[in-house]
């Protein structure tokens, strides 16, 4: 991440300015060379005269740069005991941003791991267990059953999915909806690339996550409970529809299972497709749902994506 750094002597007096301070500057509409400036002249909206009066630092405020969105920390400068000025560091706010939601899509892909690192010291634990009581035949009924479930789903994974971040959180549903009784069915046509602007990562995990949640909450107490999720990249667009076999939502009551703390769970339920829709609505995508009571609601999405090559 690119800082900038400008700082002012006891008289309010730009004394210091790297490149980068000026270049963000100059995309702001703020020209010319800053050096022996009043900072008050030349950058009005940024209050680092102030730290001559106050002395007290600021971190990481907001404000606008000549309609340019930036995060500045200021502090004041001592030496012996005296203030001799004071400086401040600017970050792009719509930098600073992406690299946050860089970080939470590898946070979806710890906890990705994480979740399947518990799977499989569960699994290994009843191995074990197994091989010190010399039951051989269910040993080997039970590793042909998790090894020909492993290669169903990562399979059909693979195939449809080329992003690792996304390709592992869905991993970590099919496991672990699989174990709660759950079958989701994995389908699709066209295969979904890398996702190439990893800021957009988080929220479409939010929504496809929140999805598959509601869906599997809706077909938990059934016994043929079952999700169906459908995946396509059609014309840089991520298509995705999730159908559940639940009991269904009734007409009038669809628009509000968008509404935050609306649920049929009770208090501290209804912030998933809340949350959903807000990622849906800053991705510019738009969904439909369609629903009737006793036979199972299916949400269909379209996103944009841009994938690499």
């Amino acid at each position: 991440m690119t800082l900038t750094i400008i700082a002012i002597n006891d008289q309010a007096e730009i004394v210091l300015v790297n490149q980068a301070a000026i270049t963000l500057f100059r995309s702001a509409g703020v020209e010319g060379n800053p050096l022996g400036k009043s900072i008050q002249s030349f950058v009005p909206s940024l209050p680092l005269q102030q730290m001559l009066e106050d002395k007290k630092p600021q971190y990481d405020q907001e404000l606008k740069l000549n309609g340019l969105d930036v995060v500045v920390t200021q502090v004041p400068v001592i030496s012996n005991d005296q203030l001799v000025g004071a400086l401040a560091i600017f970050r792009d706010k719509s930098e600073l941003t992406s690299l946050v939601e860089q970080l939470t899509g590898a946070r979806v892909y710890a906890e990705t791991l994480r979740h399947q690192t518990h799977e499989f010291m569960n699994k290994l634990h009843v191995i074990m267990a197994m091989v010190h009581t010399k039951s051989y035949d269910e040993l080997k009924e039970y590793t042909s059953y998790i090894s020909d479930a492993y290669q169903k789903e990562t399979g059909v994974v693979s195939r449809l999915v080329k992003d690792p971040v996304i390709a592992g959180y869905l991993m970590s549903k099919l496991s672990e909806s699989r174990e709660s009784g759950i079958l989701i069915k994995l389908d699709g046509n066209h295969p979904l690339p890398p996702l190439q602007k990893m800021e957009h990562m988080d929220k479409i995990i939010t929504i496809l996550g929140n999805l598959l949640d509601n869906a599997c909450d809706a077909v938990s107490e059934q016994v043929d409970g079952e999700v169906q999720l459908t995946l396509d990249y059609v014309a840089s667009q991520l298509q995705f529809s999730v159908r559940d076999n639940g009991p269904g939502i009734l007409l009038e009551n669809i628009e509000e299972v968008f509404e935050q703390g609306i649920s049929s769970k009770g208090e501290g339920h209804g912030y998933g497709l809340y949350l959903a829709k807000i990622a849906l609505d800053e991705l510019n995508g738009e969904w439909t749902v369609s629903s009737t009571k006793g036979n199972g609601t299916e949400f269909t999405v379209r996103v944009p994506y841009t994938g690499e090559e």
